[in-house]
């Protein structure tokens, strides 16, 4: 018998299931960022390297700016900017020489002195020789108003130091020595506003190798003037001066050559001592002078290379004497440049001397008299001359050589003005009349009438020009 078994049926329940709940996370570690990506230790960083490299560039800085080159810069920028301070911080000034009369190396000096500019336009330091371990020689360029110049500085380190670490240095600086005469009768200088009483003649003065003004000191006789000085990168120089007198002082001096001419005038020697005038003549001792003319008349006063004041001019005498066989007064003229040497104060000036000169200017001929009007006086004088009664007359020029000759007629024969030639002497500033003549002489010896012929058969005469007329001196006669 079968039995048939009946299929399980699968029954299946819903349980309901609850929500998942989430189970705890395992607890992790925390993870920390390496030191050099925080943001704190890279500005530090950056601020360190920062600091390093300004640090390094600053003490190059330092170093180069207090270096013999750095100091050179400075200090040549302070000259051609005139910085007195910045100068005088770059300098170390040398001691001046113990025979100068004066010194004006320190600071207000040098602050003074920046009033006047340095002709410096440029430089550029080309190099350094470290002479040792506390001296270098800095080479430079330097452009000025007249072109491009070399020059060289010494550079000293001092025994301090910068900062406690860098060397310090500074130019050498060593005064420039002036050379400065005075004449007689000045009131000084002063040298950017310093004065100096400095003795009269030659005086050496220590300044800093900068420009200066130099202005000398003014009197009643002698102008003030002004001179600069440009003592840059220079050991020594002269002063140019060249003292003129003033209004006053010109016309001293020409009172005083006046005086002294009046003085000379009234000798009776042939050659006075101090005086310009002097006349050769071996048969007179004794003669008198007289001055045609105003001597000071273009006068000029010049000081030579020791600022000795001198005057120049023209001087104009007639010296008239007696001579053996001569009969009247003879004159003749002594004329020509003269130099008379003053002797200047702060308020007078004086004479010393009055020399006979040929360094005085040509004079110049008087543009109103003519050739005519020379020859017409000479000519007159020449019919003077034939009214004369002795074998030689004062004056004129001819002669008879007859020792006993009486009643002596005198008769010119022709014309002696007819190719006769004026010439004017620009150094004597005289006419002469050049020509030839002919006279005949009607005499008596021993009571026997007779008659000759001058000896002299040319002649010279000499002509003045005084200001106002011309002026007839005398009629020489020659024998050919």
């Amino acid at each position: 018998m079968s039995i048939e078994v009946e299929p399980e049926v699968e029954t299946q329940v819903q349980v309901p299931i609850a929500p998942e709940t989430p189970l705890p996370a395992a607890p992790v570690a925390a993870v920390k960022p390496a030191p050099w990506r925080r943001r704190r230790v890279q500005v530090a960083a950056v601020l360190s390297v920062v600091i390093l490299i300004a640090g390094v560039v600053g003490a190059n800085l330092l170093i180069r700016q207090y270096s013999p080159d750095g100091v050179t810069r400075d200090y040549l920028s302070a000259i051609q900017s005139g910085n007195a301070d910045a100068a005088w911080g770059a300098m170390q000034v040398s001691a001046a020489p113990s025979q100068v009369s004066g010194s004006l190396t320190d600071r207000s000096a040098l602050e003074a002195s920046m009033r006047t500019k340095v002709d410096l336009k440029s430089f550029d330091v080309s190099g350094v020789e470290q002479v040792s371990s506390n001296r270098a020689i800095v080479s430079f360029a330097y452009d000025t108003a007249s072109g491009t110049k070399q020059g060289q500085l010494v550079v000293e380190r001092s025994g301090e130091n910068r900062f406690g670490l860098i060397p310090d240095w500074h130019v050498l600086v060593v005064p420039t020595i002036l050379q400065i005469t005075l004449p007689t009768g000045s009131a000084g200088i002063s040298i950017d506003g310093h004065a100096l009483a400095l003795s009269e003649g030659a005086s050496q003065v220590a300044v800093l190798p900068v420009a200066h003004r130099i202005e000398f000191t003014g009197t009643s006789m002698l102008a003030e003037q002004g001179a600069t000085v440009d003592a840059f990168m220079s050991a020594g120089q002269t002063v140019a001066y060249h003292p003129q007198l003033t209004a006053a002082g010109s016309a001293r001096a020409a009172a005083a050559v006046k005086a002294f001419f009046a003085s000379c005038v009234g000798k009776t020697q042939l050659k006075p001592d101090a005086c310009p005038q002097a006349y050769d003549n071996p048969y007179i001792d004794s003669v008198q002078w007289q001055l045609i003319g105003d001597p000071t008349q273009g006068m000029s006063v010049a000081f030579d290379d020791k600022l000795q004041p001198t005057a120049l001019g023209r001087y104009q005498m007639i010296v008239s004497y007696q001579e053996d066989g001569i009969s009247g007064t003879s004159h003749d003229l002594v004329a020509g440049g003269y130099s008379a040497v003053l002797v200047l104060a702060q308020t007078d000036l004086a004479v010393a001397s009055i020399s006979a000169s040929t360094s005085v200017p040509a004079a110049q001929r008087p543009a109103s008299v003519t050739d005519q009007e020379v020859e017409a006086l000479v000519s007159k004088a020449f019919a003077t001359c034939a009214q004369a009664q002795a074998s030689e007359q004062a004056d004129c020029p001819q002669q008879l050589i007859r020792a006993i000759a009486d009643n002596v007629r005198w008769t010119l024969n022709g014309d002696p003005l007819a190719s006769a030639t004026v010439t004017f002497d620009a150094q004597s500033g005289v006419f002469k009349v050049h020509g030839n003549f002919s006279m005949t002489a009607s005499f008596q010896i021993n009571g026997y009438p007779t008659s000759g012929d001058s000896s002299t058969v040319s002649y010279d005469a000499y002509v003045l020009w005084d200001g106002q007329s011309l002026q007839l001196v005398t009629i020489a006669g020659n024998y050919s």
